[in-house]
């Protein structure tokens, strides 16, 4: 009896001294070192292994592992979740077979040693598995129903500190992600306060620019009313004068064509541009743009052809707006084609109020690669820096009319190959109710 006794006192010592090493586990490392102590002061074994969930990775991870070599370590890794650890790990229940040469349980080895008695016990913490403790011995019965409460203990101060562990990191995993957000929070705040000021200046500049288009317009319209009567009506014999009047109201005009264009941007950013909506005659606006661009035209020696619908129906849109779609398409087109043909085709699709134009405007010019070609809407942007030397312009052109093509609820896009040609393809509205501000 006195020995009894002694034997449950050393137990209960020995206990007391696991629940204390345990008490200063702070991560998994020291978290293998405890449960080997433990196990090494209570039971004798051969082999024996603690595996954990990892919630990463889902699956069972070997923790500590004693009398494995490395390929076995990895093996019983590898084949855990299918072998006796994942079933002990599903049902929550421990598994013993005191002897393998007679429980039907029992499953083949993998590794070198051979097997008589085996023992695993499941890791558990308020009801939620978290792992699985193993051991495993050449001699058969080696485990009792003692050793089974003792590893019970173990399991139980295991799944507590591994709870703990896991809670601990959810939360340093929660700061460090409330730290990134707030980070970001900050971040997004200086990004609005950057865009507010920045939206801020453009309209600012935008309202500044629309606003001067009177003081700006009215001295070149001057210059150019001046240059016309001089050349015109005062009959000076000398040419050379002549020609310099004719150059002065060439740059005039051509100085008030990009104050135009850089003014019609500004009111697009602005919001002052809107749609005057009107009854147009497709018919007489075609010759009217045709008539424009006749010098031009002659100028680059092309040729230019003009297809339209007979007898379409009067449209309702905003004939100024659709006028300059026009005039800077196929002015674009003839700018850039020399002895060439420019086509204007209008079709129309649809039926009833929901019909659309087609306006297909192509050329046989220099044409543009992929990279212009993505570009070629951008304001300020030409296809190189040549092309701008060579053929002159603001590169707002194209940019203003695909503002109007959407202020007029419209899609425009183009096509192209170097040295070949160039092919604008808008589709608008033929309808329009009323105007709206971009």
């Amino acid at each position: 009896m006195k020995n009894k006794t002694r034997g449950v006192l050393e137990v209960v010592d020995i206990l007391g001294v696991i629940a204390s090493g345990f008490a200063t586990v702070h991560d998994l490392e020291s978290l293998a070192e405890q449960v080997q102590m433990a196990l090494s002061s209570l039971i004798e074994f051969e082999y024996g292994g603690i595996f954990i969930w990892d919630h990463d990775e889902e699956r069972l991870r070997l923790l500590y592992a004693h009398g494995f070599s490395e390929e076995e370590r990895v093996e019983a890794e590898r084949t855990a979740w299918d072998r006796h650890p994942g079933a002990v790990f599903r049902t929550q229940s421990p598994l013993h077979v005191p002897d393998t040469a007679v429980d039907g349980r029992t499953q083949s080895s993998a590794r070198s040693f051979h097997v008589r008695s085996r023992l695993f016990m499941p890791v558990v913490h308020e009801g939620v598995s978290l792992g699985v403790l193993g051991l495993a011995s050449e001699q058969p019965n080696r485990f009792s129903e003692e050793h089974m409460a003792i590893l019970g203990f173990t399991c139980r101060l295991t799944g507590a500190l591994y709870s703990q562990l896991l809670a601990r990191w959810e939360q340093q995993r929660v700061r460090v992600e409330l730290g990134k957000l707030e980070r970001l929070r900050k971040l997004n705040a200086e990004l609005e306060i950057a865009r507010d000021q920045a939206l801020a200046a453009t309209q600012a500049k935008s309202s500044f620019l629309a606003s001067m288009s009177h003081e700006l317009r009215t001295p070149l319209n001057a210059i150019l009313g001046y240059a016309e009567l001089a050349d015109e009506e005062l009959g000076l014999p000398d040419a050379d004068t002549s020609a310099d009047l004719r150059r002065i109201h060439g740059a005039a005009s051509q100085l008030l064509q990009l104050i135009n264009e850089v003014l019609d941007l500004a009111k697009v950013e602005a919001g002052q541009m809107t749609l005057h909506i009107e009854d147009v005659d497709l018919a007489e606006l075609l010759s009217d743009v045709e008539n424009v661009l006749r010098p031009l035209l002659d100028g680059n020696r092309n040729t230019l052809t003009i297809t339209a619908p007979e007898h379409l129906e009067t449209l309702r849109t905003d004939g100024a707006a659709l006028r300059r779609v026009l005039i800077n398409l196929l002015s674009n087109a003839i700018k850039f084609t020399e002895d060439g043909d420019v086509r204007l085709e209008v079709r129309a699709h649809g039926e009833g109020r929901e019909r659309s134009l087609e306006l297909r405007v192509e050329d046989t010019g220099i044409g543009m690669s992929e990279e212009e070609l993505v570009r070629v809407f951008e304001a300020f942007v030409q296809a190189n820096g040549s092309t701008s030397r060579e053929y002159g312009g603001t590169g707002l052109g194209l940019t203003i009319t695909q503002h109007l093509i959407d202020l007029m609820g419209g899609t425009i896009r183009a096509t192209s190959t170097p040295g070949v040609g160039t092919t604008f393809i808008a589709m608008v509205p033929m309808f329009l109710d009323r105007g709206t501000p971009i």
